[in-house]
């Protein structure tokens, strides 16, 4: 299984939602639908403007990045989870991070790597 996302929903009327991926190798999720690579976005007139990470689950090491910048890195060979929201955290530094695409790749190569990201997702709906 490379990258999947399990959960790409928008709720409420002012654009927000939230967008579950899953991966055991490396991958990563554009905002929106593009060139055939996947997208936050629930719909095709659905814009997302930013994202945001919520939680992460994980085994092995990984290294997730917004854009160019890397926003969390796991020891190699741990597990574990984190839930940024729930202790109301921000790893994405400004907004430039929060509209740039999340990468990420294992970096222990171990028999069994995990990893699931939450994030919170803003349309460009006023």
């Amino acid at each position: 299984m490379a990258a999947e996302i399990t959960v790409r929903q928008s709720s409420g009327s002012r654009g927000s939602g939230i967008v579950v991926i899953r991966s055991n190798d490396a991958g990563g999720l554009e905002l929106n639908t593009n060139a055939g690579k996947e997208g936050a976005n629930a719909t095709s007139s659905e814009t997302v403007a930013s994202m945001t990470i919520a939680h992460i689950a994980w085994t092995d090491g990984w290294t997730i990045s917004r854009g160019a910048n890397v926003v969390w890195q796991t020891p190699v060979g741990s597990w574990g989870q984190y839930d940024f929201a729930d202790e109301q955290l921000r790893l994405e530094h400004n907004f430039l991070e929060e509209s740039a695409n999340l990468t990420f790749a294992n970096t222990a190569g171990g028999t069994a790597p995990s990893l699931v990201i939450k994030m919170h997702k803003r349309s460009g709906v006023a």
